[in-house]
């Protein structure tokens, strides 16, 4: 049964991750708000699908979506090492 459950959660995530590189590109002038508004889903999963339907936009020659979709994943790497780098220091202070 757990693994039932598990699994139903991951397709949740999973198909989550989808509608939200969705909604980028239907509103790439509102990416930041959009990255707000779903940070409980940006993590490095999120990086690689944004990496692989980058990818993917590339071999089909959509160059400017491949390009655009690349742009937001930088930008979200860059806050994940952030937020990696702010958790190593407040676990490095309480020690």
């Amino acid at each position: 049964m757990a693994s039932t459950n598990l699994a139903t959660e991951s397709c949740g995530k999973v198909n989550t991750r989808f509608s939200l590189v969705n909604n980028l590109l239907e509103h790439p002038d509102q990416v930041a708000t959009i990255l707000q508004d779903n940070e409980d889903i940006i993590d490095y999963a999120l990086v690689q699908l944004l990496e692989n339907i980058s990818e993917y936009k590339r071999i089909q020659n959509c160059i400017n979506t491949a390009n655009f979709l690349i742009d937001v994943t930088e930008q979200i790497q860059r806050e994940l090492n952030v937020s990696s780098i702010a958790g190593i220091k407040k676990k490095v202070a309480i020690i």
